[in-house]
């Protein structure tokens, strides 16, 4: 397989809109031979665009004399599934890892992706099952050992029990999968579980991987397997997997590397994204602060007691007034516009809600006004912090790296990651041209 360094993202693309469209025609003329879908992307809408745009790409004769692999996944199921082995892995998610579930989903991502080829199938985060096999709350965030908060880690036995399950069943997963591979499919595993360390419950093991694909080519009557590709995090700050790309390279496997610019910590969920710094402070928010503390102060004659509505809305009011000073004391503390977005729709607006049953339109225009500059700092404050991150070292795994002032950092940090020894290909979001520029413009300076 001969693949770009940088794969096109389309986890965020849809059909039928004209930016995503745009984003992968430009990546496509601009050399990028690597296209990286899902059946659980945009609800199948990413597979049709990647299947459309290519298409059109092919038909207009652009792309008549280069090799273009398309590599797409499945495990996740829908709401309400009756399909082979679904089960319930985390709130408002289904994965199956049965070989029927797999045989219905690629038949499924073969329609939406007509004419276009499908170069590598991958199970897409198959621990989720080994976390419902431990007894750990499932999803991406499962790792017992994240804090004292969750359930106990598994002991040893539970451990040898619950990974020897787990790889049986992918071997069997493995063996229907073996079943493409004389059609010129590979096929491989996309896991946040490969960039953990190996003392993590949620670790998964590459070498495993690779005998459980040796074991189904056997059982399949197959003299070599067709486990060709890994994928898994990494970035500036989380670098545990990329210690094993080196051997998974030379045992024969493509390395494909996944959020690049956006990393899960201990400490939080940041976006190694720095535009914000050169748009600058909102340099209207402190008057804005201001102007909300001055709006929300009720003043009630001092010759009459308040009436019960006057002091309810009273209290309401100083509500609002300590709310925009403690946000502001706290602004730093947000590792990403993500972050304090959900902090916002998960707390901050229920608790206004509750005080209010409704607000006037002044008041309500006037903290949406906060918010977004808040927003905006919370921005800034986060480009800041991560960038200061990986110039200092403080904080970054990685170390400290030497960025020329004018370099932004996303672009610094694609450019690592693609010189990194073991790494094959890195997957970029690409459902903007903007980032697509972006990712020339990390191969250019590679």
């Amino acid at each position: 397989m001969s693949w770009s360094k940088v794969a096109f993202g389309a986890a965020k693309c849809a059909k039928g809109v004209v930016e995503h469209e745009t984003a992968l025609k430009t990546a496509l003329k601009g050399g990028i031979t690597v296209v990286d879908t899902s059946a659980n992307y945009m609800g199948g809408n990413s597979e049709l665009l990647v299947g459309e745009g290519v298409d059109r790409w092919l038909a207009s004769g652009e792309g008549k004399d280069k090799s273009l692999t398309v590599v797409s996944k499945f495990g996740y199921a829908a709401a309400g599934s009756k399909l082979p082995g679904v089960a319930h892995v985390a709130p408002g998610l289904s994965h199956s890892l049965h070989p029927d579930f797999y045989r219905h989903e690629l038949s499924a991502s073969t329609g939406r992706l007509g004419a276009t080829e499908i170069g590598a199938y991958l199970v897409e985060h198959p621990e989720h099952h080994l976390a419902l096999k431990l007894g750990l709350a499932g999803g991406e965030n499962a790792s017992a050992t994240a804090d004292g908060g969750g359930p106990p880690p598994p002991s040893q036995v539970q451990l040898d029990e619950a990974r020897g399950s787990f790889y049986e069943e992918m071997t069997a997963l493995f063996q229907a999968m073996e079943g493409q591979a004389e059609r010129g499919m590979a096929y491989g595993v996309s896991s946040l579980g490969l960039s953990l360390p190996t003392w993590d419950p949620m670790h998964v093991s590459w070498e495993k991987l690779v005998e459980c694909a040796e074991q189904a080519a056997s059982r399949a009557g197959r003299d070599r397997h067709a486990f060709k590709i890994v994928q898994m995090p990494a970035n500036l700050l989380e670098v545990t997997g990329l210690a094993t790309a080196p051997a998974m390279q030379k045992a024969g496997l493509k390395v494909m590397a996944c959020h690049p610019l956006r990393a899960a910590t201990p400490e939080g969920k940041f976006e190694l994204v720095d535009d914000a710094l050169r748009g600058g402070l909102p340099t209207d928010y402190m008057d804005v602060c201001r102007e909300v503390l001055h709006h929300f102060n009720l003043e009630i004659p001092e010759d009459r007691e308040p009436t019960e509505e006057e002091e309810e809305i009273r209290q309401g009011c100083r509500f609002l007034q300590q709310l925009v000073q403690d946000m502001n004391a706290q602004l730093t503390t947000f590792t990403s516009l993500e972050h304090y977005e959900a902090e916002l729709g998960g707390s901050i607006t229920p608790m206004i809600a509750d005080k209010f049953e409704a607000l006037d339109d002044d008041s309500a225009d006037l903290l949406q006004k906060f918010f977004d500059r808040y927003g905006k700092m919370v921005r800034y404050s986060c480009a800041q912090r991560v960038r200061d991150m990986a110039t200092t070292g403080e904080g970054c795994p990685s170390g400290a790296h030497l960025l020329a002032d004018s370099e932004p950092l996303q672009i610094y940090a694609l450019r690592w990651l693609m010189g990194s020894p073991g790494v094959g290909c890195t997957v970029v979001e690409m459902e903007q041209p903007e980032k697509v520029a972006e990712g020339f413009a990390a191969l250019r300076q590679d």
